[in-house]
């Protein structure tokens, strides 16, 4: 009994749509994030790496901040030629900043932003403009609705004048009713003497 009901609840999570949508996203967006990541790796890191001083990867960029045991008595440059990367460095118990990953992960950012920036700006453009010629302005609240709306989904109040028939039955009020109309048409002016 407990089995079929959380069952039944969970289909009913899954057919919402929802899921489905947010899975693709998530999907989507992890393979545009390694797309990304090995377009950083492979174009931009190693023209960022060219500007060193060594032609190294810019993942192997990094300072020493404890040498490591075979190299307190060289020169710092001793140490970079005896310990080409960080990882080996941190084997020999030295102790590194690795600022060339920090240097990567921030280029990565700044790629995703700057596509993720081009992807909603285009989006933007493309979008039809239908959107914005079928709206009106709420007069009440003046936010932005469908112009087709009734009733503003904002503030609640009617937009448009709702017609209301009122049923004439004394014949003085039809008489009436139908003056006003014709004046109101410009048919007839009636002047009271």
């Amino acid at each position: 009994m407990f089995f079929s009901s959380f069952l039944k609840d969970f289909k009913d999570f899954i057919n919402k749509g929802n899921v489905v949508e947010l899975a693709v996203g998530l999907i989507l967006g992890d393979s545009f994030t390694q797309i990304v990541n090995t377009v950083v790796k492979n174009v931009f890191t190693p023209l960022i790496s060219l500007t060193g001083e060594h032609n190294l990867q810019l993942h192997n960029r990094f300072l020493f901040l404890k040498k490591p045991g075979n190299c307190t008595k060289l020169s710092l440059n001793a140490c970079y030629q005896l310990y080409p990367t960080p990882l080996d460095a941190e084997n020999d118990n030295g102790i590194v900043l690795n600022y060339g990953v920090l240097i990567q992960s921030i280029s990565n950012f700044l790629l995703v932003s700057l596509v993720l920036f081009s992807i909603v700006k285009l989006a933007t453009k493309l979008k039809f403009n239908d959107d914005e010629t079928n709206k009106k302005d709420c007069l009440f609240c003046f936010n932005s609705i469908d112009i087709r709306a009734k009733k503003c989904g904002f503030c609640n109040e009617y937009v448009e004048k709702v017609a209301i028939d009122v049923k004439i039955e004394d014949d003085t009020l039809k008489k009436m009713k139908n003056e006003v109309e014709d004046i109101l048409k410009g048919d007839k002016v009636k002047v009271n003497e």
